[in-house]
């Protein structure tokens, strides 16, 4: 029989190429969740079935569109026969390091695909990281013709040219039994021979993809892969240097692997001969016309024949409202009175109101959510946001609708609440959902503190099995903890009779409603916090009569949060959206241990802004220069004079790299000893600067460096402004902080830099915060160094701190005087039973 291939088969592609799914398909049939029910319908299997991708599992072939067969009054129509295009994702990969031989990196570390290497005089080119990317080929339908291998979004330190990276394939008997999760620099394959491909480096921008193109070399070591040509069906890959400039200098590559949260997996595209069968000398001439629109229409009209209509909302459901509005109430507005008034409060207090409307508003900010199944991992809040009393600053976004705190679950069965595999959930419309185009995932934050609101919007989704789209969204607002669910433009398929609405915390939960029709277009649902006992409030003292009191204030809970605590101390700090989280909690350091030197903070204290007028002359993008500090200052037990500058927001004292992606966590090993007050990819080029100047006489000389108004790499011209000051006398190392705004919550107050101070060898690492926006405007964190005595209490208290007190002498000098007493007292001893 020949391949039929559905419509939605094919995946939206790029200019010249088809771009892959962003994970494994889901297997046909039912899959197994923890709390799901695995016992579907038949009706719901046949639908699964015939909406199944076809997109490459380990042995499964997508044949593309000019393929298509249609089948009409029984006389079969082919395309002419042309190459397939066959694009496959790894089902491996992972990286391995030569510094650290038996770590293993493949779904650990820093989920990407790392190429290192470095020139030293004297020396070839050395590679000391390498990538590993394996492939299933056991599936492809013929002989490959054409093979190209696309890392994306390639960063990377690289000198101007003359650094050539290539692609090796792996043969042997272990070429293949590598494992992701166990591989290391010992236990790697080793490649041998000239690579398959080459690509020689800097690629013409940052974050382009780096693409090894189609040689014969790699197009033969493929199909010798084959079971058809001998081989085990699985290609394996590394990456090394080829070549690299006759001076001293230190590289690398960095690519998303396919566990990263980018989605952005390698792809290996593969064009194949074409097909070989007696059908398309039929009718060879038609096969322009008829296929691309009967064939890719005719299964997804056949499915729901009845959801015609439902086309004119594709085009305009995200940005218009007007016409979704119309059709979607009719339905079930009648039917669907409020709900609320009936629902009684979760344990935790929290309880909602359907009654009101709400405004909604527009996301801005696009998402990596896309697809079936998938997550979109750490998207930014802008602020604390307290949820069942847990403070959160960031969330997980699930295509099957709704947001995760503290699990990234894909399960797409949804159930009741409570569902312990879910944790802590905000499900504004729990479905088995796809985000295809054009779904996007869009999210902004709004407002200033303390009434910023951050929202999440599903724009344009739809069901599995359905053409229907719609649009509804998430707003959690800073300064009452209440959560908003705002349906804009719910078509008639997305009533909720499948899905669950609710909150939860993995142990109890407050549900609106499970697999009941009771949404509708312009439907807004507030879950707030119910005052435990507001009653109180109104007569204390009367106690014994506890009828009236809940007719009293059921709706004025909102108002009085005030006066609760005179109350009922014990249960009103919970229910009052608190107070503390704008700004973060000052006191940060008292949760972090002191490094294993023993340099430890303090964020508790404040300190005066030291304007620095030297420019230290960055004025591109990614620069390092050397400074005077002005005097001798210690770190680490080292002394140093000089100190390298980075544009992108740290202090080097060993090394001088440029590198722009922050080390999350610390320590990087390529950076040596570093105090990092604000490590970004920041962008002097675009405006603002980087100054510095030592101020003060010995021996309390104070050296600041100060980033003044810097913008963020691809952002708008808003800048952020912060300092570092090193003090000559106590060796204490001080941030400040003016301005952490960029405009755009994704890397405000320091959500995408690390802050912290590091030393590679041997490690020792204070990290004070790591993609977290918690360095907000007026921040003040100091870094001390071991042993702190008086000398360092006094200085933080704003006093002179002396050079030398004798209390600290004498702490020395009677423990010595001690020991030299006692030598003595021995040796006279030693000497009168000598004597005669």
């Amino acid at each position: 029989m020949p391949w039929c291939i559905p419509a939605n088969s094919v995946w939206p592609a790029r200019p010249g190429e088809m771009e892959p799914p962003t994970a494994s398909p889901r297997r046909a049939g039912w899959r197994s969740d923890p709390g799901v029910d695995r016992a579907l319908s038949a009706r719901m299997f046949k639908q699964r079935v015939l909406e199944r991708r076809t997109y490459m599992q380990p042995s499964k072939l997508l044949l593309p569109g000019p393929a298509l067969v249609l089948i009409a009054v029984g006389i079969s129509v082919w395309a002419a026969p042309a190459p397939l295009t066959t694009p496959l994702v790894p089902i491996a990969d992972a990286y391995v390091r030569q510094d650290q031989p038996d770590t293993p990196f493949g779904t650990t570390d820093i989920e990407n695909l790392e190429t290192q290497g470095q020139r030293r005089i004297g020396f070839p080119c050395e590679t000391n990281r390498q990538a590993l990317l394996k492939f299933d080929v056991s599936g492809l339908a013929g002989d490959v013709v054409s093979a190209s291998l696309r890392l994306e979004r390639t960063s990377y330190i690289a000198p101007p040219s003359g650094v050539i990276v290539g692609l090796w394939g792996l043969s042997g008997p272990d070429a293949d039994t590598w494992d992701e999760a166990s591989v290391t620099w010992n236990t790697r394959p080793i490649s041998s021979g000239a690579p398959l491909s080459t690509r020689p480096l800097p690629l013409p921008a940052q974050n382009e993809p780096l693409i090894f193109e189609s040689t014969s070399a790699l197009v033969g070591f493929i199909n010798s892969q084959r079971p058809a040509n001998g081989g085990d069906g699985i290609a394996s890959f590394i990456t090394g240097y080829a070549d690299c400039p006759q001076q001293p200098w230190a590289f690398r590559t960095q690519n998303p692997s396919r566990e990263s949260a980018q989605n952005l997996p390698s792809v290996l595209n593969l064009e194949l001969a074409p097909l070989q069968t007696e059908t398309p000398t039929e009718t060879p001439t038609e096969t322009p016309v008829p296929p691309t629109p009967t064939a890719t229409r005719t299964p997804t009209a056949t499915r729901t024949p009845t959801r015609t209509p439902t086309a004119t909302f594709t085009p305009t459901t995200g940005p218009s409202p007007t016409p979704t509005n119309t059709p979607t109430p009719t339905n079930t507005a009648t039917p669907v009175p409020p709900r609320c008034a009936a629902l009684t409060p979760d344990p935790f207090g929290y309880a909602c109101d359907d009654t009101q409307t709400r405004a909604f508003i527009a996301g801005t900010i696009t998402s990596t959510l896309a697809g079936d199944d998938q997550i979109a991992t750490n998207i930014p809040l802008g602020f604390d946001f307290s949820f069942y009393g847990q403070v959160f600053t960031r969330t997980n976004v699930s295509t099957n609708g709704n947001l995760q705190f503290t699990t990234a679950n894909t399960a797409y069965a949804n159930t009741t609440l409570p569902n312990a595999s879910m944790g802590f959930m905000i499900a504004p419309y729990w479905d088995d959902l796809v985000c295809d185009s054009p779904c996007v995932g869009m999210y902004t934050t709004v407002g200033s503190a303390p009434n910023r609101t951050f929202v999440f919007e599903f724009r344009n989704i739809r069901r599995l099995g359905g053409t229907a789209r719609s649009t509804f969204e998430v707003q959690l607002e800073e300064a009452t903890g209440d959560i908003w669910v705002v349906y804009q433009n719910m078509s008639s398929d997305f009533n909720g009779s499948s899905a669950t609405l609710g909150i939860q915390n993995g142990t109890i939960a407050f549900q609106y409603s499970y697999n009941q029709a009771v949404v509708f277009s312009g439907l807004a649902i507030r879950y707030y916090r119910v005052q435990p006992t507001a009653t109180p409030t109104a007569t204390p003292t009367e106690t014994p009569v506890p009828t009236e009191t809940p007719t009293e204030t059921p709706t004025a809970t909102p108002v009085p949060p005030t006066e609760t605590p005179t109350a009922t101390p014990t249960n009103t700090p919970t229910p009052v959206p608190p107070p503390t989280i704008t700004p973060p909690p000052a006191g940060r350091c008292a949760g972090i241990p002191p490094s294993p030197f023993g340099y430890r903070c303090d964020d508790t204290v404040s300190r005066t802004w030291i304007t620095a007028t030297l420019n230290t002359g960055i004025t591109g993008d990614d620069e390092v220069v050397t400074i005077p500090i002005g005097f001798n200052f210690t770190i680490y037990g080292q002394s140093f004079t000089e100190v390298n500058v980075s544009s992108n927001g740290n202090l080097q004292f060993t090394t001088m790299d440029d590198y722009w992606v922050n080390a999350c966590p610390l320590p990087d090993p390529y950076m040596g000893i570093m105090i990092v007050p604000f490590w970004d990819d920041l962008s002097p080029d675009m405006g603002g600067g980087v100054y510095y100047e030592t101020t003060g006489t010995a021996p309390n000389r104070i050296l600041t460096v100060e980033w003044r108004d810097v913008p963020h790499y691809g952002g708008t011209t808003n800048g952020v402004t912060f300092e570092v000051q090193l003090e000559e006398a106590s060796g204490r190392i001080t941030f400040l902080y003016q301005d952490t705004d960029f405009g755009d919550p994704r890397w405000n107050d320091g959500a995408s830099a690390t802050v912290g101070l590091q030393r590679d060898t041997p490690e020792d690492v204070l990290q004070y915060s790591c993609n977290e926006a918690v360095v907000t405007p007026g921040r003040t964190v100091v870094i001390y160094p071991p042993s702190p005595t008086s000398v360092e209490v006094a200085a933080l208290q704003g006093e002179a701190a002396p050079v030398r007190r004798w209390s600290q002498l004498a702490f020395w000098l009677i423990p010595a005087a001690l020991v030299m007493l006692l030598s003595w007292v021995l040796l006279r001893r030693r000497v009168r039973a000598r004597l005669p």
